[in-house]
């Protein structure tokens, strides 16, 4: 097991299983922001001015992953100017642009400069003349090309991709890599898996490849440690592994397949899986060796061996350090998969038995506070414990003491956690109003309104209860005397301040 992948994941268990979730965001959210997309587009296409288009193009690129719908389609548009228009506008800042065969040449008599990943394609272009034609349609490629990159997304990376080996998009191909490399590690998941489909055309492979190689992203283990701390980003690294079935891959996969989060651990093996399962790969061509003193090996042998020979020696070799025996000579890997599966699951269980043991001992002491952390550890490594229902009461319990010493931000988080473990509870209705008391009286303690989080709080509290009273109380509106009391204090503050300023003068 490649110990270091193991290592980082578990140090990362927190970050992940709270990691934010990347995507298209659903309704609405795409909806605005295609407007908001496709007004800019034309802002940039269109605008009268230079730095109007870099502005525009600046706003574009904030929408983020909402907006990768319309850009996508942006690209695939039929353009108003020809290929040829658009060349000679890039030639105007002297951007690389492949010729017809994706081909890179430096034309005679010039020396090839090497701009870098800070050339600035944009600020080149507002500085042309607005009337050169196809100007509009470069500057909306190149502004949705950065949009696409700034959206961070697996989607936005691909597209980045395949626009660049279209028929219309290979003149940025050069600006596609830029981007395609600022993106990374979003962008890997695409590069992976081009590189290494032979479905895809030679230059494409060889294109992914190389942008690979400039990340220093082309050895898995550094590829995988890049995505760690991206839950969405690591599960598309794995299973882009799994399609690709890259040798070099096998191994800090089989480190995921014991990790903590149930839905990586899933994802590693099932890309485990897909090595040693199926069609056999193609063998390895074989060749005769040149052996010492310039002669050649009586019978050819293979160059390299297979991914799914890789898997054996690798199953093999921790199936030896798990069980501490040799497996049968016989067994097929996906049998060792499987039982190497099947320990780490069990032992898992056992921890998760001792974790909860543990916990409980500590609720039953009455150290809620301790219990309360315990159970935390617990169930962000596994969140659909069976025992929710009775974790909850000790959650309810050790809102109420944080309460009851005025702790109120983390009473709220306490009273959530109870309500959100078991809805169904005697206390939870109970939990629920308390958590958005306890908003309230945090934000009142913080200096500011809190009236809101009262009314719900008054709105969520079930019957006639001390708590109910208790919040309908701090819900109120303040009473008229107080305004009298506050239009009274205001006055002399105001009659203090003229006399200073008169006994100042004097």
């Amino acid at each position: 097991m490649n110990c270091t992948i193991h290592r980082l994941c578990h140090a990362a268990l927190a970050v992940l299983v709270m990691a934010p979730v990347t995507g298209i965001a659903p309704g609405d959210a795409v909806a605005r922001a295609a407007d908001s997309a496709q007004q800019l587009l034309d802002v940039v296409a269109t605008a009268g001015a230079g730095r109007e288009r870099v502005a525009a193009a600046a706003e574009l690129a904030e929408l983020g992953a909402p907006a990768i719908p319309v850009l996508t389609e942006f690209l695939g548009r039929t353009r108003s100017s020809s290929e040829g228009e658009r060349r000679a506008v890039l030639a105007a800042i002297n951007a690389d642009v492949p010729d017809k065969k994706g081909r890179f040449r430096t034309p005679k008599g010039k020396q090839k400069v090497d701009r870098g990943d800070d050339f600035d394609w944009l600020g080149e272009l507002a500085k042309l003349d607005l009337g050169l034609p196809g100007l509009g349609d470069v500057f909306a490629d190149v502004a949705a090309i950065r949009a696409l990159a700034g959206a961070t997304s697996v989607e936005a990376g691909a597209a980045i991709l395949d626009f660049g080996f279209s028929e219309v998009g290979a003149i940025y191909r050069d600006e596609c890599g830029r981007y395609l490399r600022k993106m990374a590690p979003h962008s890997l998941p695409a590069l992976i898996v081009t590189a290494s489909n032979r479905r895809k055309s030679r230059s494409l492979r060889r294109y992914a490849a190389y942008q690979l190689d400039r990340l220093d992203r082309q050895d898995p283990n550094k590829a995988l440690e890049g995505a760690l701390f991206d839950r969405n980003l690591l599960l598309a690294v794995i299973r882009a592994y799994g399609t690709t079935k890259q040798r070099e891959a096998f191994a800090p996969l089989l480190g995921l397949a014991d990790h903590p989060v149930a839905e990586i651990r899933e994802a590693a093996r099932q890309s485990l899986m897909a090595y040693v399962t199926g069609r056999e790969p193609p063998p390895a061509p074989k060749r005769k060796l040149t052996l010492p003193g310039g002669k050649l090996s009586e019978e050819e042998v293979p160059l390299w061996l297979t991914y799914r020979e890789l898997a054996d020696i690798e199953l093999r070799r921790t199936y030896r350090e798990v069980f501490g025996k040799r497996a049968r000579g016989r067994t097929r890997p996906a049998k060792l998969a499987r039982a190497l599966f099947e320990f780490y699951d069990a032992r898992r269980a056992e921890r998760h038995a001792a974790a909860y043991a543990e916990a409980s001992a500590l609720a039953q002491a009455g150290k809620w506070a301790d219990a309360a952390a315990a159970f935390d550890r617990l169930l962000a490594q596994v969140p659909d414990h069976p025992e929710r229902a009775t974790i909850a009461p000790i959650y309810y319990q050790h809102a109420q003491l944080l309460a009851r010493e005025g702790s109120w931000q983390q009473a709220a988080e306490a009273y959530s956690k109870a309500h959100g473990l078991d809805p169904d509870a005697e206390f939870a209705r109970e939990a629920l109003a308390s958590h958005h008391f306890a908003v309230g009286k945090a934000l009142e303690a913080a200096g500011k309104d809190g009236s809101a989080a009262f009314r719900q709080a008054r709105e969520s509290t079930p019957g006639d209860t001390r708590l109910s009273a208790q919040i309908t109380e701090r819900a109120q509106p303040p009473g008229r005397w107080m305004l009298y009391v506050g239009i009274a204090g205001g006055a002399g503050g105001l009659i203090l301040l003229i006399l200073g300023l008169a006994v100042r003068r004097r």
